[in-house]
């Protein structure tokens, strides 16, 4: 969906997806290069990887991807063997490319190109000199006006060429329908919940974990199993979020203004939406437990699972969005479950009491009911 609304929209140039592992994203891109080529769709195409190695192996895919399709393999079979090398293809109404970013050659200028595909943008060098890939990729197709360009990478972190890129672009998220209130929800990991899953000495029993972990709708409270999850995921789109917010327009009555740079379409893409064995909701909470604790293993998690960067910085930023994340589906002064132990807290500060009210169920899950400050300790 995300590559079908990027090469449909005239108005974007640029496509920037911040991806886990194993999310298919060079498949798509050798289907585009395939449908081109079976279509007849004009323009020469640049495929940059980081190594020449890494190249070939796509060359292959690739010539495996044309051999598959008829239209295409007619194509193909129609010029000869030295125009159609592992790296190079010469077609008919379009040449093909195939370089690692390792080398100045690489990306050296190609004419006429409509399509350039980076792919794992974070492992390419900077070549001495010169600007980062993406910056030089989108450069080799300027002169054509239907020009598009799509770079992918698993994150590094958050000084990463693919993350920077990202926050640059639309911030396109992948929402799905919650299958209660119907609002349009994303599928993050902070929205799973296996806190009810330990064992009598307090630990997580991880057999349940990976069989009772539900996802909880930060709309309605719902909670499902993932059961659903395809439904969800079928039902879902993107929709971009990078836009200003009310008080940065101090203006009322006006609609939401993008923020990002004009054509650039921006998205993050985790292993919740996922169908593959082991991403099931269940496996990210043991995944999420096994790495608590050791920020090499969380920097893998994050790259590798949710699509995210490790943030490099010794603390990491809080948004009003992350707060708002944490609020339960209750009104305040309510707590909505059985609760094993209701605790009020107070601390006491120089002039005034700053204090809590919640509740903790047996699975030790606190809910907030009410706070306030207060002049005394009696009042």
């Amino acid at each position: 969906k995300l590559f079908e609304d990027f090469l449909d929209d005239p108005s974007m140039r640029l496509l920037v997806l911040s991806k886990c592992s194993q999310s298919s994203a060079s498949s798509h891109a050798l289907f585009e290069i395939v449908r081109r080529v079976e279509s007849g769709v004009p323009g020469n195409i640049v495929y940059v990887i980081h190594s020449a190695e890494e190249a070939r192996n796509i060359g292959h895919r690739l010539d495996a991807l044309l051999a598959d399709c008829v239209r295409a393999s007619d194509i193909v079979d129609e010029v000869s063997a030295d125009d159609k090398s592992t790296l190079v293809k010469r077609l008919p109404g379009k040449t093909i490319w195939l370089t690692g970013a390792g080398s100045a050659g690489a990306l050296a200028s190609k004419p006429g190109v409509s399509l350039v595909v980076i792919d794992e943008v974070d492992k390419h060098k900077l070549l001495k000199g010169e600007a980062e890939t993406i910056e030089l990729a989108s450069q080799r197709g300027k002169t054509v006006g239907d020009r598009k360009v799509v770079a992918f990478s698993t994150p590094t972190t958050d000084s990463g060429q693919i993350w920077r890129a990202y926050l640059d672009g639309s911030r396109s998220e992948y929402l799905c329908p919650c299958p209660k209130c119907q609002g349009m929800v994303p599928l993050e990991v902070d929205m799973l919940r296996w806190g009810h899953c330990k064992d009598l000495t307090g630990e997580y029993d991880l057999a349940r974990v990976g069989s009772e972990t539900t996802l909880q709708c930060p709309e309605c409270g719902e909670t499902y199993d993932d059961k659903g999850k395809r439904e969800m995921v079928d039902a879902g789109g993107w929709y971009p979020t990078n836009y200003y917010d009310d008080a940065d327009l101090e203006m009322e009555g006006v609609d939401k203004r993008p923020r990002w740079r004009p054509g650039v379409m921006s998205a993050r893409l985790g292993d919740m939406h996922s169908f593959w064995p082991g991403s099931s909701w269940g496996d990210l909470a043991i995944d999420r437990i096994k790495v608590a604790g050791d920020p090499l293993k969380m920097h893998g998690f994050l790259n590798n699972r949710e699509g995210k960067p490790f943030k490099e910085s010794g603390m990491s930023s809080v948004e009003l969005r992350h707060i708002e994340g944490l609020r339960g589906a209750y009104k305040r002064g309510q707590i909505p479950v059985e609760p094993e132990l209701v605790i009020f807290a107070a601390d006491t500060q120089d002039a005034a009491w700053k204090w809590v009210i919640g509740a903790f169920t047996k699975g030790g899950d606190f809910y907030l009911s009410d706070y306030g400050i207060s002049l005394s300790w009696r009042e």
